[in-house]
């Protein structure tokens, strides 16, 4: 439909009409600004939610400390070639590769990513 406004505002000839072109660029302008702030109005609660997630905390394993020394960090801080320690019934703070279990297999819940709430099952990385 904006396509069409564009049409008949800049080539009249296309559109013969009695009515001004420029009557269709308030309603087309009135239309954008309100979708333009409802979506603001949305990314500023989701940046908000983002914000308050990122800054839970993880447990990592420290390097070239003690052996078994953690340190508690935010989500946020998380960079690759952290050693993230997940205990049972935690929330994953990002993609993982599952190292070590007390069983031989994980129980994942996906449901917050793809709204499925059954289990996923995740095996440790063989070592060879």
């Amino acid at each position: 439909m904006g396509i069409l406004m564009f049409i008949g505002t800049y080539f009249q000839s296309v559109f013969i009409s009695p009515i001004p072109p420029f009557t269709t660029l308030g309603p087309l302008f009135v239309i954008l600004m309100i979708t333009s702030a409802k979506e603001g109005y949305e990314d500023m609660f989701r940046h908000r939610s983002d914000a308050k997630v990122n800054s839970s905390p993880a447990i990592v394993l420290t390097k070239g400390g003690p052996a078994g020394a953690t340190e508690t960090i935010p989500w946020r801080d998380l960079r690759p070639g952290h050693v993230v320690v997940v205990k049972d019934r935690e929330e994953i703070p990002a993609d993982l590769v599952l190292i070590y279990t007390s069983d031989k297999q994980a129980y994942v819940e996906t449901s917050n990513i793809d709204g499925e709430t059954n289990l996923k099952i995740k095996r440790a990385a063989a070592a060879d």
